[in-house]
């Protein structure tokens, strides 16, 4: 385990670094196993153009969503896209409530693959917003 010092108002600070690639810490089976570096990647979809029609700012709620069938059901669908946008509109000034914002877009994706499991319809054409 290695340490890095900084010194803060004349004090020496041990903290453990959180860069340090030889860092390791035990798993279940006491067997040394190496840090997880994660969200470096998420970050890197940013880069990619966001789906049609989603700004910037509400791109960056999506991109926090864990991959797989939901979160591709999330970009794909123009109608959960507009809820999505109503939603970021009304709490996306809040930081804090991003990830209500991506709960309540999960219910919905997965309300739509039970709809589409069960009538083996894909899209959204059966539902008709007013």
């Amino acid at each position: 385990m290695s340490y890095m010092f900084g010194i803060f108002t004349q004090t020496i600070w041990k903290h453990r670094c959180p860069l340090d690639q030889n860092d390791v810490h035990e798993g279940k089976d006491d067997e040394p196993k190496a840090k997880k570096r994660r969200y470096h990647a998420k970050e890197g979809d940013l880069l990619l153009p966001p789906p049609a029609g989603v700004s910037k700012d509400l791109n960056k709620v999506l991109v926090g969503l864990a991959d797989g069938d939901i979160a591709m059901v999330i970009k794909s669908d123009t109608l959960i896209l507009e809820v999505a946008k109503k939603l970021f509109v009304q709490h996306g000034h809040n930081t804090d409530l991003h990830q209500y914002i991506r709960d309540k877009l999960c219910e919905v994706a997965r309300l739509v693959l039970q709809y589409r499991e069960k009538t083996g319809e894909t899209g959204s054409k059966s539902c008709k917003p007013d």
